[in-house]
């Protein structure tokens, strides 16, 4: 748990050198956060845990598949 909320706070302050709206860093901080869900697998136990820790949703591709949509859509 301490390692993802590292996440999110290193993404909200890279964010914060660029912007000051409270909503993009809040968003910056979720998305750090949202590529350790699938560590959520530990409450059904150990080997569920690492059979898909870092398997479902930390691969770069789901940075960019998210983050295209969510852009567009804050720009508008």
């Amino acid at each position: 748990m301490p390692f993802t909320i590292i996440h999110g706070l290193i993404s909200y302050f890279a964010v914060c050198l660029f912007s000051r709206d409270k909503r993009l860093r809040l968003l910056a901080f979720a998305a750090g956060i949202l590529p350790d869900l699938d560590a959520l697998g530990i409450l059904f136990g150990m080997d569920y845990y690492y059979q898909f820790h870092r398997t479902l949703f930390h691969p770069l591709i789901y940075a960019i598949v998210f983050a295209v949509p969510i852009s567009f859509a804050l720009n508008r």
